[in-house]
């Protein structure tokens, strides 16, 4: 049976001293295991680098870049390296060299040879005006290239807004020429990303901190459903079920 009397104030502090210690050992813990795998499969449908459509000394402008500066997975290793970056994102981070707002754009129309918005559109109240607006700075002849979730947990801060199929990207992108559209992102890479936060969901006893963690974990436990894709992912039949798609277009020269 337990004490009727309350815990002694020395107790309790004792108590939490020690769960706080407790807490900081796991998270140091935790900080020296190596990262789980991803549970990304890219199918590669995209089949070529961007970059190689742009001429020496291209300008070029991320949209929505964070600290990434243009290091995305269709660039191939080896390709040149001669572009004049612009690293744009609403906030300040590392590597940022323009702070600005996607739907109004402190940019002369005209003068820059690409833009590249990965990752960025979902997060825009109106990404029509986005796309409006790299239309307006392109050069004729200049290359968007567009990514965006389809099939994806949300994902904030900031407030995660819209999802993409690449029919849809067309329909936004109707101003500009295709070179190519399609999906990064194959169904059983899909499911695979999908079933490691369904399960976190479920054993995380709403506990924000303990579905982090079990993220990881599920992690470990499922990544290789994702190379099924490598049978499954250029099946017609996968267009049904993809995480994500892209756009690859050109700015029409003057008839």
């Amino acid at each position: 049976m337990g004490s009727v009397f309350p815990a002694h104030p020395s107790e309790t502090r004792l108590t939490s001293a020690m769960s706080s210690r407790t807490s900081n050992l796991l998270r140091r813990f935790y900080r020296f295991l190596p990262p789980p795998p991803s549970t990304n499969y890219n199918l590669d449908q995209l089949n070529l680098d961007p970059y190689d459509l742009l001429p020496d000394r291209a300008r070029v402008l991320d949209i929505g870049s964070g600290p990434l500066e243009g290091a995305y997975a269709f660039r191939r290793e080896g390709g040149r390296d001669t572009f004049r970056f612009v690293a744009m994102d609403l906030v300040p981070a590392g590597g940022v060299q323009l702070c600005a707002d996607a739907h109004a754009l402190p940019i002369r129309s005209a003068s820059f040879d690409g833009v590249f918005c990965v990752s960025t559109l979902e997060y825009l109240a109106s990404p029509e005006t986005m796309i409006q607006e790299a239309l307006r700075i392109l050069k004729p002849g200049g290359i968007i290239y567009l990514s965006a979730p389809f099939l994806f947990p949300y994902h904030g801060p900031p407030d995660d807004l819209f999802r993409f199929s690449p029919v849809g990207l067309r329909v936004l992108a109707r101003d500009f020429e295709v070179i190519h559209t399609g999906s990064n992102r194959g169904p059983a890479s899909s499911f695979c990303h999908i079933l490691v936060h369904f399960l976190a969901v479920t054993f995380s006893f709403n506990s924000r901190r303990l579905y982090g963690v079990l993220l990881d974990v599920f992690k470990w436990c499922f990544f290789w459903v994702k190379f099924i894709d490598r049978w499954i992912g250029h099946y017609e039949l996968s267009a049904i079920l993809y995480g994500s798609a892209f756009f690859l277009g050109r700015k029409r020269s003057p008839s």
